[in-house]
């Protein structure tokens, strides 16, 4: 019975280590993706201005 309840224990502490890793890399991606739409629009009015320049 002890070393089923171990291994049980065992178990969900790695389930729960692999979800938090994996959640901590969506939650980076995420963020990076909202980050790269903003630096295409920085991109974008940057060439605007050139076009207005001209």
């Amino acid at each position: 019975m002890g070393i089923t309840l171990h291994l049980f224990l065992t178990n969900i502490s790695i389930l729960l280590l692999w979800k938090m890793i994996c959640l901590y890399y969506v939650i980076k991606i995420r963020s990076l993706f909202h980050i790269v739409p903003l630096t295409g629009q920085i991109s974008q009015t940057r060439k605007w201005k050139l076009l207005w320049t001209l």
